[in-house]
């Protein structure tokens, strides 16, 4: 078989189209296939209904490593009786579909603090990992039959990634959380915190008009 230099170009042509569409294509299945909400909590209960947000585009979507920080962020809202902080790594396939092996999950737990900014440095390898972020509620056993309904916890939920559209989506996020890295151990403007994310409609009189900066 002959192969001209038209042949070539066709041929050049033909992948470098495969290629977008398939760039495109896997962006269309995280976007579809992951329920990802960042903001948790918010339900009846004293526990439960303490906010926690994870400081990502709106999308759920994040790439630590656009600014080469490595770093996430996430708020501990108001809480009169703070309980421990429990953060989840897990990996995510592009199907929608979560690996349930125990082996596989990464778990920091933290002890209980008052209303903050979080900084933490995951250690993204670049592999697509599902963060997942909640309060450990204590359940009484005098609660009652339903008593799981009162400690229930609607997590916080992001999909960390790494994908063209996804970076250049997450670049200015990641150079914020990169800036406030110099506050660790000092306080930041809440206004500074909830304005570029959009999360005015969270900003309520039980917050206070500074937060501590912690990076644990």
């Amino acid at each position: 078989m002959r192969i001209n230099n038209k042949s070539i170009c066709n041929l050049s042509a033909f992948l470098f189209s495969f290629s977008l569409i398939h760039t495109s294509v896997y962006a269309d299945s995280l976007r579809g296939s992951f329920p990802g909400n960042r903001v948790g909590g918010g339900t009846r209960g004293e526990c439960s209904a303490r906010v926690i947000v994870h400081l990502v585009p709106e999308s759920g979507m994040y790439d630590p490593s656009a600014a080469s920080s490595n770093l996430i962020g996430l708020l501990q809202g108001p809480s009169f009786n703070p309980t421990p902080l429990v953060i989840t790594f897990r990996p995510f396939q592009s199907n929608g579909n979560l690996d349930q092996v125990p082996l596989s999950r990464d778990t920091l737990r933290f002890a209980s603090s008052k209303v903050s900014l979080i900084l933490l440095d995951p250690d993204f390898d670049d592999k697509s990992k599902i963060w997942e972020s909640t309060f450990e509620c204590d359940q009484h056993a005098d609660s009652g039959e339903f008593g799981f309904i009162t400690s229930s916890f609607p997590p916080a939920l992001s999909l960390l990634t790494k994908s063209s559209d996804v970076t250049s989506a997450s670049l200015p996020t990641a150079v914020l959380l990169k800036s406030w890295q110099g506050l660790c151990g000092a306080t930041i403007s809440t206004d500074s915190v909830f304005d570029p994310f959009g999360l005015d409609d969270l900003l309520t009189q039980q917050w206070p008009t500074q937060l501590p900066v912690l990076c644990p």
